[in-house]
C-alpha cells in the first residue's frame, strides 16, 4: 500500500497572488499554469531579467526557480526527457516550493483562498511517500 503525495497546510498569508496589475504579469505570454506549489511561466521575449527580479522581490527564497534543462536534470518530472509536447506546457521557468507557500492567480483582490492542504512543492511532507509492505505470512 502506498500514499499517491503529501500535503502541506498553506496559510492564507502565504498565498501569493496575482492579481490582473502585478507586474510579473506583464513578463508573461500567458497567465502561470501548473500547480499552485508549482507554477509554470511563459515568459516574453526579452523579459526574464524583469521577471526573475519581480519574482525574487516576491517570494524570495521561499520557492526556487528553475528552468527546463534544470528540471531535466534534476529529474523533478521523472527520468524520460521532456517530450515536444511537455517542453511547450512546462513553459520557460518553473517554480517549486520549498516552504508552505502558493502562486494564486486571482482576478482581485476580494478572492480568498479556498484550499489550505496543496501539494506540488519539494516539503518532505509533499515528497516522503510512506509504504506499507506485506508478505503474506
Amino acid at each position: 500500500v502506498t500514499a499517491d503525495h503529501g500535503l502541506v497546510d498553506i496559510q492564507s498569508d502565504c498565498s501569493y497572488g496575482l492579481h490582473l496589475n502585478h507586474p510579473l504579469l506583464n513578463c508573461l505570454k500567458a497567465l502561470p499554469s501548473g500547480e499552485p506549489r508549482t507554477p509554470h511561466f511563459h515568459i516574453k521575449d526579452g523579459k526574464i531579467a524583469e521577471f526573475k527580479q519581480h519574482w525574487s522581490e516576491m517570494v524570495g527564497d521561499e520557492m526556487i526557480l528553475v528552468n527546463q534543462h534544470e528540471a531535466a536534470c534534476l529529474k523533478l518530472f521523472g527520468t524520460d526527457r521532456f517530450s515536444h509536447m511537455a517542453k511547450k506546457r512546462f513553459g520557460d521557468l518553473i517554480g517549486i516550493a520549498i516552504k508552505p507557500i502558493v502562486i494564486d492567480c486571482l482576478s482581485d483582490s476580494n478572492n480568498e483562498q479556498k484550499m489550505i492542504g496543496r501539494h506540488g512543492g519539494m516539503m518532505p511532507e509533499e515528497v516522503r511517500i510512506p509504504v506499507l509492505l506485506f508478505n503474506g505470512d
